[in-house]
């Protein structure tokens, strides 16, 4: 069985990029079943991809659970 990738796996990269060249937001399920344990939630998967791809409206689904807090920091 394949192991899940993150959201911020650089294997991913060239579809962001063609979604920032395109304006296209992308949403990310972060939080409650995201992957097989609570690390593929944690909120620095957003500011890593906001940092890269500054031109991407991106958004979470499921409100980062269980940081909650923490992505909204990362939101502002």
């Amino acid at each position: 069985m394949p192991k899940p990738w993150y959201t911020y796996d650089r294997r991913l990269y060239p579809i962001y990029k063609k979604c920032e060249e395109y304006h296209i937001p992308v949403m990310l399920m972060l939080g409650g079943r995201a992957g097989p344990d609570v690390s593929y939630s944690n909120p620095a998967i957003v500011t890593t991809l906001a940092r890269d791809f500054p031109g991407i409206n991106f958004y979470v689904s499921h409100g980062g659970w269980p940081w909650v807090q923490v992505i909204l920091g990362a939101c502002f």
